[in-house]
């Protein structure tokens, strides 16, 4: 939380925009708190769930180790019918209840995580159709400055994102 903190005071970071329900998303907004900034947090998938038979085992050392990892008290819904999912939903849950507001790509995802006790949901969707009315952007008042803290997973898809962060900032 201490390099969070002074990272984000460095950076001069205006909100903290989390991807994730584990212990650097928890530090992350933490973090942001103390500093008064707001923090958001997407949830990619509410929907959690294992085939492997370890129900039980999840059940009773999800929440307690997910509390351990994140200082993040264990909501404790009953978010599926078998309950080692109910507790890796929970994760999720209890992330988006410290952050400032919630973004979900799906519409039924949204209602899912309201009925669950999410208040302040937004939904903007992994795709967005042709507009035809859009125009590029051909200024940008202030640096844009993005600080990726996380996993540099090929899923991430880390390095398409900052080739294309590149090619904007030579148009721009």
């Amino acid at each position: 939380r201490a390099v969070f903190r002074r990272t984000f005071a460095a950076a001069g970071t205006e909100v903290v925009h989390v991807h994730s329900e584990f212990g650097v998303a928890a530090a992350a907004i933490a973090a942001a708190r103390q500093l008064g900034l707001p923090a958001v947090q997407t949830i990619h998938t509410f929907f959690w769930q294992t085939q492997a038979p370890i129900q039980r085992l999840l059940a009773l050392g999800g929440p307690p180790f997910h509390r351990w990892l994140t200082g993040l008290a264990d909501p404790g819904a009953r978010l599926a019918e078998r309950p080692g999912d109910s507790a890796l939903r929970n994760m999720s849950l209890a992330v988006g209840l410290a952050a400032d507001r919630v973004v979900s790509p799906s519409a039924h995802q949204a209602a899912a995580l309201r009925a669950a006790g999410l208040e302040r949901v937004d939904v903007v969707p992994n795709a967005v159709s042709p507009n035809a009315a859009a125009r590029p952007v051909r200024s940008i008042d202030g640096p844009l400055r993005v600080l990726w803290i996380g996993l540099f997973a090929d899923e991430k898809r880390v390095l398409p994102f900052l080739r294309s962060a590149l090619r904007a900032l030579e148009a721009v």
